[in-house]
């Protein structure tokens, strides 16, 4: 899964952690495209709500284990 705009979140849920995702643009460096909103990724038939997601369907950039320290530390 690539990113296509907003960001990934993580909540802690109990004993266990929600990955989230929120699309809220989209951007196509091949055709120039530009959705800027979540009303035009719903007519792109992209994603266009917070939808969650499994740490294995993340880019192999993103850390679940650092973003989790990350947030704990912050007080």
């Amino acid at each position: 899964m690539e990113k296509i705009g907003g960001g990934y979140e993580a909540f802690p849920a109990g004993a266990y952690w929600e990955l989230r995702f929120s699309p809220q643009s989209f951007a196509c460096n091949v055709c120039k495209l530009h959705l800027t909103n979540q009303a035009e990724l719903a007519a792109a038939l992209l994603p266009a709500s917070r939808y969650e997601l499994d740490a294995r369907e993340l880019d192999h950039d993103f850390d679940v284990d650092a973003h989790v320290r990350a947030y704990e530390a912050y007080d």
